[in-house]
């Protein structure tokens, strides 16, 4: 890719912002307050002094990682500003430090959500709002690319026992519980920068797809099919959604999109287990409390 001015510093302002936005607009969301907020981005955006004449505004050398006290912060003979100007890593003392022509996602989804607001010299916009802007990049996140199963994939046996079928799903379900807090382990993860973290999403992530996996080995009632099936999808989005979230130090728009998404995923995974737990009520399925099918009737 030719990485300009914007683009840079776009991706570069997702970076920060998001780390200051995702937890002001979740943190007082969700169940049990599971969320923290950490409003912790006090940096100014709208100046645009620039302390040590490089051309770069001193919120974007910030924003970087530039020096803004130091016209060529990787001493190299070329100041900051040209460097971006050229498609040249200002952190890099060349000659060899071009960019790299590998452009991520993440990249492309900040130049989208951000070119409202910020002009081809790679500036803010006069009158914008950083809170807006972040709010905007997490509702909108990215597209993310799902696995999608079909009936092809599943067993449709029309003389399965739906009782059976009942118990044998609930115990899968109940056999990959977890106690990693997932949401505690995402705050950290912003908080720190530390990828070593991102392995406490790796139980979550196996036990979903363990999930998965035993969902599609089941024999399945006709009448349960679809519902059924809508449930194998959503424990596999929930795992991509893990996935995107260990991400979240090299690739912020990436792992928020993940954020997003699961927290919508977890819903819709109690939104499956009520429908599968109707169909059943439907065809006079009971269960008592000691069998693993219960767990799909007993908010009826």
């Amino acid at each position: 890719m030719k990485v300009n001015r914007s683009l840079l510093v776009s991706s570069c302002i997702a970076v920060a912002i998001l780390i200051w936005a995702t937890w002001s607009v979740y943190g007082t969301e969700g169940n049990n307050n599971e969320y923290v907020s950490t409003n912790t981005n006090s940096t100014t955006l709208t100046t645009e002094t620039d302390s040590d004449g490089d051309g770069l505004p001193d919120w974007q050398e910030k924003l970087i990682g530039t020096d803004p006290y130091s016209a060529d912060t990787d001493k190299d003979g070329v100041s900051d500003g040209e460097e971006v100007v050229r498609n040249k890593n200002p952190l890099v003392k060349g000659p060899d430090d071009a960019l790299d022509d590998k452009e991520s996602r993440s990249e492309w989804a900040s130049k989208d959500i951000l070119s409202a607001y910020i002009g081809q010299d790679g500036a803010l916009k006069p009158g914008t709002d950083p809170e807006t802007i972040a709010k905007n990049i997490i509702l909108q996140g990215m597209d993310i690319s799902y696995k999608v199963y079909t009936d092809s994939d599943i067993i449709i046996d029309s003389a399965a026992d739906p009782k059976e079928y009942g118990n044998l799903a609930g115990e899968l379900i109940a056999n990959n519980f977890f106690e990693t807090n997932v949401l505690a382990v995402f705050q950290i993860l912003l908080s720190t920068d530390n990828p070593a973290i991102a392995s406490q999403l790796d139980e979550p992530i196996v036990n979903f797809e363990n999930i998965r996996d035993g969902l599609l080995e089941l024999s399945i009632p006709e009448a349960l099919s679809s519902a059924h099936l809508d449930m194998i999808n959503n424990f596999d989005r929930l795992a991509t959604d893990l996935q995107l979230m260990q991400s979240v130090v090299n690739d912020p728009i990436g792992g928020t999109a993940g954020l997003k998404a699961y927290l919508t995923d977890a819903e819709t995974i109690e939104t499956n287990i009520d429908r599968i737990g109707n169909i059943l009520d439907r065809l006079g399925v009971t269960y008592t409390q000691e069998e693993s099918g219960y767990g799909f009737l007993s908010n009826i």
